[in-house]
């Protein structure tokens, strides 16, 4: 079917001297930006494009716009948001990569307007600083009823153009179209949606003046062109019939040389519609990760031009019986009202869920759905375990059973399962490879030390960095008041938490002589009831690390190395021997205690040591496949490493 246009001339040739600029300006000015984006929701690095897009608009705001075009084989999905305009205005960029676009169509250098996204904002810069020999303005006006739209588009000539074909297109863009998108939450977090989606922003779904614009007929200094267009919306728009929302109707205009540079542009959003209500925030979420208690507040915000009177609130927590709470009031356009909700008990451990949105408003249909819904997450943890805790992350479940996982600035991203293990297949794997900055944590249970002593915690992870100036840090943190304050007992970064050499290639295959066994004092806790430990990781735009073995119990020692000795385990893993290598600076005694992953002694043996390297091969033939944790205890201090049996 096709959709009603009207291009109205409002004025002939003959009447150009009697015309009147009314919305224009007559004055000189330089040019407006414009930014053509070409993206796709299966390519990767695009959130990274419109992040770069978003802040062109941000540094120049009322003097940018950006067309947001789904193209290419990355677009060829579903939803399909590709419209028939989008190949022959990406043929003529000369890009072979995504993301891509241009800045009003201008060749910078070389022979192409393609320009590199990361550069978008200083190139910006450069064209607000040229001179444009035109100027445009528009006026939207949209009846919500009949879903007809109206443009006025005004064009004044304040210099002659240096090609005499001119020609001026308008676009029609949708904001906050909710849908996939790959690699979201690594460079684009602030447009993830409350239910894990995101929102794409100007996408194209119309140009209503055809494929290359139409003709201005006359492009000398003094001229002023203008014209209005009336267009039918209809339900959907797009090769992939993507439902149309009016409210988040965006009009761009631009004049063009030919079908190239962009001399000017301008835009402006639909107005607001006549009744609109959206749940702007909920609060409410417990500040304490052992609360048992959740009271939601949610705040609603009249986004409509008509006061608001009325409206439902639909709320749902964890998945369970959607409740309507009934609101009236006052409320005027863009006023926000805060309502505090029934509480609700938390029975279980792990992660929460609660859902808002707003219904009827003023018994009434919204006519704009997409800011109806909001939902926060949060995590508690109710249930306490005793040491010795243990976890080589074999089980695919994930997180294991007595931890959770945590987001303190999201990025869409999280610790998961890989199967690369220490001792075993599975581990627990940051991809900070993908992750261009974030941080995120790897939560125990409530552990209970009452009537303990001598704790420890002993884990083996493996790291690369990226390159040299790659500062991913890895840190252990400590609470023993459910998560208001933590201490942290151990963190490295950089090329200090590197155990192997740095790669730009993804890491994802680690060899055994990757591993690194770190074992942490937690024996200043000992009889403590509630202790919770985090794993927090912190992108620095790297590449990736594994967690293995875990084991919190009171027989892993401490982490302090004697000054006077050296050393060293292997092989490791070890099948039938291994050799424990203590390098000493004097003659000594040494006790060499051998510890398994439930805190069992299988070996203890008093050795006397000389100056310099001293071997002791220890028989494993008996020892079961596992984490082992050497202590070596001498009259200068103690030593603490690990090893693996694998066969």
């Amino acid at each position: 079917m096709k959709h009603l246009l009207t291009f109205v001339m409002l004025m002939s040739i003959g009447l150009f001297v009697w015309a009147q600029p009314t919305i224009v300006s007559t004055s000189p000015s330089n040019r407006n930006v414009l930014i053509e984006e070409y993206t796709g929701i299966n390519c990767g690095y695009c959130p990274n494009g419109h992040a770069y897009g978003n802040t062109v608009l941000t540094n120049n705001q009322g003097h940018a716009w950006v067309i947001n075009i789904h193209q290419g084989s990355y677009a060829n999905a579903t939803p399909d948001y590709r419209t028939s305009f989008g190949d022959a205005l990406f043929n003529q960029i000369g890009s072979t990569g995504y993301p891509c676009g241009t800045v009003n169509r201008h060749v910078f250098s070389g022979s192409v307007t393609n320009v590199n996204y990361t550069t978008w904002p200083s190139v910006a810069t450069t064209v607000r600083g040229m001179s444009s020999p035109v100027n445009i303005a528009i006026d939207v006006d949209l009846d919500y009823n009949t879903r007809k739209l109206t443009i006025l588009v005004e064009v004044y000539y304040t210099a002659n153009s240096a090609v005499s074909t001119n020609k001026l297109n308008v676009a029609l863009l949708q904001n906050w179209v909710k849908g996939p998108q790959s690699n979201y939450g690594n460079y684009n977090s602030a447009y993830i949606t409350s239910d894990g989606q995101y929102y794409h922003m100007h996408m194209l779904r119309n140009l209503l003046t055809g494929q290359w614009g139409v003709v201005i007929p006359t492009t000398t200094a003094g001229t002023f062109f203008d014209t209005t267009f009336v267009y039918d919306v209809p339900n959907t728009l797009g090769l992939g019939n993507i439902p149309v929302s009016l409210p988040n109707l965006e009009v761009v205009a631009f004049v063009t040389e030919g079908n190239q540079e962009v001399l000017n542009a301008h835009g402006m959003m639909v107005p607001p519609a006549p009744i609109g209500a959206s749940v702007s925030s909920i609060g409410g979420a417990p500040t304490s990760y052992c609360a048992n208690t959740f009271t939601p507040s949610v705040t609603i915000k009249n986004v409509g031009t008509t006061t608001l009177t009325s409206l439902d609130i639909e709320y749902t927590f964890d998945n369970g019986t959607a409740q309507t709470y009934s609101w009236t009031g006052s409320l005027a356009t863009n006023a926000t009202d805060n309502i505090t909700l029934p509480a609700n008990t938390i029975t279980t451990s792990g992660s929460h869920t609660f859902s808002a949105s707003t219904k009827n408003p003023n018994a009434s249909v919204d006519m704009n759905t997409s800011n109806d819904a909001q939902q926060i997450t949060f995590t508690t943890i109710l249930n306490s375990i005793n040491p010795p805790v243990t976890q080589n992350f074999s089980a695919t479940t994930f997180p294991p059973n007595d931890w959770v996982l945590t987001e303190p600035t999201p990025n869409g991203t999280n610790w998961k399962r890989s199967t690369q293990g220490c001792t075993a297949a599975g581990s627990a794997m940051i991809n900070w490879y993908a992750i261009p900055s974030g941080i995120d944590d790897l939560m125990s249970y409530k552990m209970n030390f009452s009537g303990m002593s001598g704790m420890g915690l002993s884990f083996n992870y493996a790291y690369k960095q990226y390159n040299s100036s790659s500062n991913d840090k890895l840190q252990v943190d400590i609470s023993t008041n459910c998560g208001a304050s933590w201490t942290t007992l151990w963190q490295k970064a950089g090329s200090a938490l590197a155990t192997a050499p740095a790669t730009t290639s993804n890491y994802s295959t680690v060899a055994a002589s990757d591993w690194k066994n770190v074992i942490v004092d937690l024996n200043s806790y000992s009889g403590q009831s509630e202790v919770l430990i985090r794993f927090r990781a912190t992108s620095g735009y790297g590449n990736n690390l594994y967690l293995d073995d875990i084991n919190i119990s009171n027989n892993t020692g401490i982490v302090e190395f004697a000054p006077q000795f050296g050393l060293n385990v292997y092989p490791n893993p070890a099948s039938d021997f291994t050799t424990i290598s203590i390098e000493a600076e004097n003659q000594d005694n040494a006790n060499i205690v051998i510890v398994n992953s439930i805190g069992e002694v299988v070996y203890n043996s008093t050795n006397n040591i000389d100056l310099g390297v001293n071997n002791i091969n220890i028989n494993t033939e008996n020892f079961s496949n596992g984490v082992y944790f050497v202590r070596i205890i001498t009259s200068k201090g103690n030593m603490n490493s690990s090893f693996v049996v694998g066969r």
